[in-house]
């Protein structure tokens, strides 16, 4: 491996392009997949379909949050941060590979006196937001939902870290002080590691039911359940910080977390019109990458400035992000609840 000397503020940057990157191609393979299940779906199983894409979801999380502790636990190994971003690349290109080489989608015909325009954004995003007026409440509902799960996803790790193990902040401390902490910080990232793995583990066993469930009694009030259970554990996260209790919530967070990959995304299908589930997809998927940016940006300014003096040094109030996560999916469920439910014929 090459030493290369290289400026703290220039590999900061550069990490941050790459994550940039990393995040921008992963939303933009959401959008096709997403668009998939209305183009081969019936409506009345919209639900219950994309509960199936929450189950694939948990259970690659889970094998994803779960290797590196499993390693550890079972033969004493402790799995490199390259070698875990090795087997997310080849995940990522196996995955994508197969679903465009096995799915058969459905290839819309326009009608005869139907005129083919250019793409235009402008006209696409009106038009999108023309489908109904419920479309632009299930976005803000987007929106304020993934504010809310990207403040957990994002600064966990830094959470389970500093919060629960209590280390403080290393960037400007001795040495020795850095070494003293070693044992807490690998403690605190594998914690992060299995606290992920039963988050995924509860969306994988929780899917599928969610699906059934919302067809039985709607997709809102399900949804707005979902998301209130995970509002609930958030604020418990922000004031209780025993390991065994922050797992436990973790768990009761995934019931949110299969009820966000699946729910938003069928009620927005019942608007879709034939032949633009891609466009529209694609547009939806905004309202969750623009979270992603302000949770990245503001979120952690907030975070920076809540700081407080501890023994070896200074910590920050990591457990502030979940009392924002919460405050933003209370303000997604009240949202949810004004949206009126479309009845699909079976």
């Amino acid at each position: 491996m090459l030493n290369l000397s290289i400026h703290p503020l220039a590999a900061l940057c550069f990490a941050a392009i790459m994550i940039w990157i990393l995040d921008a191609c992963v939303n933009i393979a959401q959008g096709p997949y997403r668009a998939l299940v209305p183009d081969v779906v019936p409506p009345e199983q919209h639900s219950v379909a994309n509960s199936y894409i929450s189950l694939a979801i948990g259970l690659g999380s889970v094998v994803a949050a779960g290797t590196a502790p499993f390693l550890k636990w079972a033969f004493g190994y402790q799995m490199s941060i390259n070698a875990q971003f090795i087997m997310a690349a080849l995940a990522f290109l196996l995955g994508m590979t197969w679903t465009c080489m096995m799915i058969k989608e459905r290839k819309y015909q326009p009608k005869e006196d139907e005129k083919t325009e250019k793409f235009n954004f402008i006209q696409s995003l009106k038009d999108f937001f023309a489908l109904s007026p419920e479309v632009g409440k299930i976005c803000w509902m987007q929106f304020f939902t993934w504010i809310g799960n990207m403040c957990m996803m994002i600064y966990f790790t830094q959470y389970a870290i500093h919060t629960v193990y209590g280390v403080p902040d290393l960037s400007a401390v001795s040495e020795a002080v850095k070494s003293s902490y070693d044992h807490a910080v690998l403690t605190g990232t594998n914690f992060s590691s299995i606290c992920f793995a039963i988050f995924n583990l509860v969306c994988f066993l929780v899917a599928i039911p969610i699906g059934v469930m919302a067809v039985k009694f709607g997709n809102k009030k399900v949804h707005v359940i979902s998301m209130m259970s995970m509002a609930l554990a958030f604020i418990g996260m922000a004031f209780i910080h025993e390991p065994k209790f922050v797992a436990l919530l973790m768990g009761l967070s995934g019931l949110g977390w299969a009820s966000i990959c699946a729910l938003p995304f069928a009620m927005l299908s019942q608007y879709i019109k034939p032949g633009t589930e891609g466009s529209v997809m694609g547009i939806f998927n905004i309202f969750i990458a623009g979270p992603q940016v302000f949770v990245c940006t503001l979120v952690s300014w907030f975070i920076n400035k809540c700081s407080f003096n501890v023994l070896d040094g200074v910590n920050y109030h990591w457990e502030y992000t979940f009392i924002i996560g919460a405050v933003c999916l209370v303000i997604a469920s009240l949202i949810a609840l004004r949206v009126k439910d479309k009845t699909v014929e079976a």
